[in-house]
């Protein structure tokens, strides 16, 4: 059966407010972005500098217009670098998936940014290229609770990575 849902809240989602008009830059930096890791799946084994210059060919096909692929290659190149982050992009013996959609008991659909399944593990990265903001932890719980839901046995760890910062931090 249907359930009742606020359709104004649902159709705000499909205009855009004044912060998105004002902030337009930074917003489109986000995209492209999460776009390019989306591309980067599990680098273990892999040349990262090759795959990270065939994710941006691709990203700049996709995003003719925006202006700051050399910027946005230094800092994911740092972040590859980085040995902080280096369990969630050479993931060995794991499953990593990029933009994984899931559906909720309600049946509302949330897109992960990556999940990487170990044998007795789960991990969630949201890649955020602003700073930290209220509500960010609040969406990371929740994809927790849906990845506990289906994966009951494993632990599930959730994290959100500034990209912009370089910094990660841990949701509980």
């Amino acid at each position: 059966p249907s359930r009742y849902s606020d359709w104004i809240d649902m159709l705000k989602d499909e205009f855009k407010d004044y912060s998105q008009l004002k902030f337009h830059k930074q917003l489109k930096k986000g995209e492209v972005m999460h776009y390019v890791f989306s591309l980067l799946g599990n680098l273990s084994g892999k040349d990262a500098d090759a795959e990270l210059s065939r994710c941006l060919v691709l990203a700049q096909s996709r995003f003719p217009e925006f202006d700051d692929f050399a910027g946005l290659q230094v800092k994911i190149k740092a972040l590859l670098k980085d040995p902080r982050f280096k369990e969630l992009f050479f993931c060995k013996a794991s499953r990593v998936f990029t933009e994984k959609e899931v559906v909720n008991r309600f049946g509302d659909t949330k897109r992960i940014d990556r999940l990487i399944l170990k044998d007795d593990e789960a991990v969630i990265v949201d890649f955020k290229s602003g700073t930290e903001e209220e509500g960010q932890a609040k969406q990371i719980k929740e994809y927790i609770d849906l990845i506990l839901a289906i994966y009951p046995k494993k632990k599930v760890r959730g994290c959100l990575l500034y990209v912009d910062e370089l910094m990660i931090k841990e949701v509980n």
